[in-house]
């Protein structure tokens, strides 16, 4: 009997410490690890992209004029509404012209009068001279005759210059615009004193806005880089003409920059990747605005340099991204003098404004295209990192691995994609959203953003709402009842 019991005890032991062991055993055991985390990925494309050139500038009338009265009346008639369009030579104010008529009458008869006195004295010395070669009268008498019909053709001179001046001023009661262009408020109402003697001179002001003009500075080291693409297109094109000039310029202590686009470091390089950097090389037929190798050259009149700009207008939805530059024109003007306070340089261009859509005063983006990068490598804006001075992607390798690469970026082209000039190569994976979930060398689940939103049923409504879902929440299966809504915290 004893010996059974001991035996059942220590069976209940061993039973026992074997479940303690088996417990021990599963405490013990690692949790399973969560999935890779899901990121969104697009590749590198290639594409030829232009270089500009950016600054700010203002509109400017080609032609302003402030249209006075230049003569003293009173205002009778006004011939055009504030803000039309008018035509060089057509009327815009009638001053009162009754007295400068007949002052001009007066001047007419006056003529009439001297006339017959010039006529009475030419016959008197024709008369006189006759009996002076007959010495029937003294030299002196003669003389006489002689300077009075000289006094008589000099009162007709004058009274023809008088007659000139009413005829002037007579014309000037009529007031007609001296350009074609758009006119202002009208600055004096009908039946006010106008003119010299006034207080009320200025009549109106009139604008030429086709074309009209953008004026606008640049750096100096900008201002060399344009002297270098002037060079570029004299070399490229032999009947560009260009002025033999030998200048040495620099922008404060160190020399202009150039836009070349420089080597690739060694520490842009992925140790597994050769990665070849973007040459300038032999210009492409590009569907670009402008032909940049042929853009600027030194014009023959001396003026400056003759190139290609566009503008577009700083307000509006598009005013800081790449597009909206819808209008174009041409580089005419250049000043002489660079401005050491400020190292900056004038320029004025002239831009056709046939439908009156560009008014003075407004402030303007201003882009000159300069160079191409062709075949340039580019990628998301929002994918590039920074890390102190460094800028760097998380690139996803063929076996799903975040790695890191640091890069070099240059240019934004159209607000959204940022050139790569070295470290990354056309076709190559990187995250551009979830960045905060990718960990360098852990795994990860790359997806694009077509297959993202289709996983989370994201392109049902469009609005980040998934299929079936009210804001957010699963709607009960058909015949089921809702559950009870959860009450807020704190709620009673």
């Amino acid at each position: 009997m004893t010996n059974r019991l001991f035996r059942d005890v220590f069976a209940g032991l061993a039973c026992f410490s074997l479940l303690i062991y088996s417990g021990c055993s599963s405490a013990r055991q690692e949790p399973p690890k969560p999935p890779p985390s899901e990121v969104i990925v697009d590749q590198s494309i290639t594409q030829d992209v232009q270089l500009y050139i950016r600054t700010q500038g203002d509109t400017r009338a080609s032609q302003f004029v402030s249209i006075p009265a230049r003569v003293a009346g009173f205002l009778k008639e006004i011939k055009f509404k504030p803000g039309d369009l008018v035509q060089e030579g057509q009327p815009l104010f009638q001053i009162e012209s009754d007295d400068y008529q007949a002052a001009l009458n007066s001047l007419n008869a006056e003529l009439k009068v001297n006339q017959a006195k010039e006529a009475l004295a030419r016959a008197n010395y024709d008369r006189s001279k006759k009996l002076f070669e007959t010495k029937t009268i003294s030299p002196e008498d003669f003389q006489t005759q002689n300077a009075l019909l000289q006094e008589a053709i000099g009162n007709i001179d004058r009274t023809n210059a008088a007659i000139t001046r009413a005829k002037l001023n007579l014309s000037y009661t009529s007031v007609v615009s001296p350009l074609t262009g758009k006119t202002g408020p009208n600055l004096v109402d009908l039946g006010n004193l106008v003119g010299p003697g006034s207080t009320r001179t200025e009549l109106v002001t009139v604008a030429k806005m086709d074309p009209i003009y953008v004026y606008f500075d640049i750096s100096d080291s900008q201002f060399n880089t344009i002297l270098g693409d002037s060079k570029k297109a004299a070399s490229r094109n032999p009947a560009v003409q260009t002025r033999n000039v030998s200048l040495t310029v620099q922008s404060g202590d160190q020399p202009a920059p150039e836009l070349n686009i420089a080597p690739i470091l060694t520490e842009f390089q992925d140790p597994e990747t050769t990665v070849e950097p973007p040459v300038l090389g032999e210009q492409k037929p590009s569907t670009q605005e402008f032909t940049p190798a042929d853009n600027w050259s030194v014009s023959p009149e001396g003026r400056g340099f003759s190139g290609k700009f566009s503008i577009a207008m700083i307000s509006g939805p598009n005013a800081s991204a790449d597009e909206g530059f819808d209008f174009h024109g041409t580089l005419q003007l250049t000043d002489n003098t660079i401005d050491q306070s400020t190292g900056t340089i004038i320029l004025r261009g002239e831009i056709p404004n046939p439908d009156y859509r560009i008014f003075p005063g407004q402030i303007c983006r201003v882009r000159i295209p300069t160079d191409v990068i062709p075949n340039a490598v580019l990628v998301r804006e929002e994918a590039v990192n920074s890390d102190l001075n460094t800028k760097f992607l998380l690139l996803v390798d063929k076996d799903k691995i975040v790695r890191r690469r640091n890069v070099k970026i240059g240019e934004l082209v159209n607000g959204r994609m940022r050139v790569i000039l070295a470290g990354l190569k056309a076709g190559e994976t990187y995250i551009y959203q979830g960045i905060q979930k990718a960990k360098i060398d852990d795994p990860v689940e790359p997806l694009t953003k077509e297959e993202y939103e289709k996983r989370h049923d994201l392109l049902i409504n469009g609005n980040g709402k998934g299929k079936g879902n009210d804001n957010g929440k699963a709607k009960p299966a058909e015949g089921e009842q809702a559950p009870p809504a959860k009450a807020e915290e704190g709620a009673v």
